[in-house]
């Protein structure tokens, strides 16, 4: 695969991010892709499983991550997020 074809490698992330939903390797590489191709509705979409899963605290790990997880239109997908970050931290 080209690494350079970003296009294919999302599709091959999100392919086995599918495929083993709870391998969080797969998870963060498709929410990072989606953040660094700047794709607000595939970024919201990817980050639902970390989000869900109370394990989000990526969000500040890289630049594009930060970037998309401050847009406005992702604030109430951030307040989800912090929900289940306290819930499982108590």
């Amino acid at each position: 695969m080209n690494r350079r074809d970003l296009t294919a490698v999302r599709f091959e992330v999100g392919r086995a991010a599918s495929a083993w939903p709870a391998e969080p390797a797969y998870v963060w590489r498709r929410v990072l892709l989606a953040a660094r191709a700047a794709e607000t509705s595939g970024f919201s979409h990817a980050l639902d499983v970390p989000t869900s899963w109370g394990s989000s605290g990526g969000l500040v790990s890289d630049s594009a991550i930060r970037r998309m997880a401050s847009l406005p239109s992702l604030s109430a997908l951030r307040l989800r997020n912090e929900e289940n970050r306290r819930a499982i931290s108590m």
